[in-house]
């Protein structure tokens, strides 16, 4: 405080957030990336309640959008955290998820890495949680959006439940 005014929070409040938003400010703008853009809806808890599901054993069918659209550019770095649960209707020895990108409703392109088979009886809701990096690269300008994929075998339902929770992080040239 400043000219021997009380402590209160009124008097240390407005120098706090100024520091805080200089902070953040150059935290996002040094190095070779900024971050460009964070999609993290929180969340997604609607108890007992099947968010999507497949009976396909190819990936791409019952696909859960994760993301609003998010726009990218050429060359940005992308990326993308998402922890669930899923279970399937039966005990069976293959499902899988996966995650794929597609950019102004293009084709959808698996994330390297952002994958998990299961070759052993699957039952019980049981938590999984896939991360993964996208570089598009020249071309990829646009609207993107991350969807989570499903396989499970001939004859089975595999679903996944709430709580679904997940990040993606668009970071972009700095220069």
């Amino acid at each position: 405080p400043s000219g021997g005014d009380a402590r209160n929070a009124a008097s240390v409040n407005t120098g706090l957030e100024a520091l805080g938003d200089r902070t953040a400010w150059v935290k996002n703008r040094t190095g070779i990336y900024r971050l460009a853009a964070l999609s993290d809806s929180g969340i997604v808890d609607t108890p007992l309640s099947t968010l999507g599901s497949s009976t396909s054993p190819t990936w791409g069918t019952g696909d859960v959008a994760l993301c609003n659209p998010i726009p990218i550019e050429t060359d940005d770095v992308i990326e993308v955290e998402v922890g669930f649960h899923a279970f399937t209707s039966e005990a069976t020895s293959l499902c899988g998820y996966r995650l794929a990108w597609s950019v102004n409703g293009g084709t959808k392109t698996p994330i390297p890495g952002a994958q998990i088979l299961y070759g052993r009886d699957l039952h019980l809701a049981e938590p999984a949680f896939l991360r993964g990096t996208i570089w598009p690269g020249e071309g990829y300008a646009g609207n993107m959006v991350v969807y989570l994929q499903m396989m499970v075998g001939f004859g089975y339902t595999i679903a996944v439940e709430s709580p679904l929770c997940h990040i993606v992080r668009v970071w972009r040239d700095n220069s």
